[in-house]
């Protein structure tokens, strides 16, 4: 078997910190995963992945390793990337700034005849909707709805809990953290649970953050960073914020 010391360490999210040993179970151009014995996934790779809670950023993009090759990496004295608190919310100026978001990218473009995005119609507009009591049953429609490592629903999910943190919805950050902690296990693929099961305790990404932060306070920040997140996962979770605080 495979085996790999990870040196010149940045950065690890909160999610990664205590990973010391673990197998490699998913390799691609910029990163890879790591499983440890007690279940927690971190994401490995160089400056261009950014932190995030399960990223373990490097000064250098690492080898990338075989499935199954055995990870050691020591975090001892590594800073721990932690988000910056969420600013005020200024509701009228937030919406004020959503209205300027063009609805031209992922989940936020018109649907036409993708069926990945018009089975996301009905669950968006329940999510838009829902300002208390149990979270719409219609939301596991979104769950590993759509392509790729993490799917557009699962990231619509993610933009959403993330919003509702960013505007102070504690009862119902907390309601739909419940949902997806009983929902997503069997509902979606390891990884793309991980960074779901992240969002819905309160972290995403540092550049999807900056984004949300932008927003809940009032102002339009840039939304090029959201095209380098996956293929369209970036204005996925933007749908799913644009749902919750529009």
């Amino acid at each position: 078997m495979q085996s790999i010391q990870m040196q010149r360490i940045l950065s690890a999210g909160e999610k990664a910190a205590g990973f010391a040993t673990g197998l490699v179970f998913a390799a691609f151009e910029r990163s890879f995963y790591a499983r440890d014995g007690a279940g927690r996934i971190v994401c490995a790779g160089g400056p261009a992945i950014g932190n995030g809670p399960l990223n373990i950023v490097c000064a250098e993009r690492p080898p990338l390793p075989e499935i199954g090759a055995r990870i050691a990496i020591d975090l001892t004295g590594v800073s721990i990337w932690r988000p910056d608190p969420w600013p005020a919310y200024d509701k009228a100026a937030c919406q004020s700034a959503l209205a300027q978001i063009p609805r031209a990218k992922g989940l936020l473009a018109a649907p036409g005849d993708d069926p990945f995005k018009r089975a996301a119609q009905a669950p968006l507009a329940a999510l838009a909707a829902w300002r208390d009591g149990p979270v719409p049953a219609i939301l596991r429609d979104l769950l590993g709805l759509g392509a790729g490592l993490t799917p557009a629903g699962d990231d619509a999910l993610g933009g959403a809990a993330l919003a509702l943190y960013a505007a102070g919805r504690v009862a119902q950050a907390a309601a739909l953290r419940e949902f997806l902690g009983r929902a997503v296990p069997e509902a979606t693929s390891e990884i793309s649970a991980a960074h779901l099961l992240a969002a819905a305790n309160g972290t995403g990404g540092a550049a999807f953050h900056k984004i949300v932060a932008a927003l809940a306070h009032g102002s339009l920040p840039d939304l090029a960073p959201l095209d380098a997140i996956g293929h369209s996962s970036g204005w996925d979770a933007l749908a799913g914020v644009v749902a919750v605080l529009g």
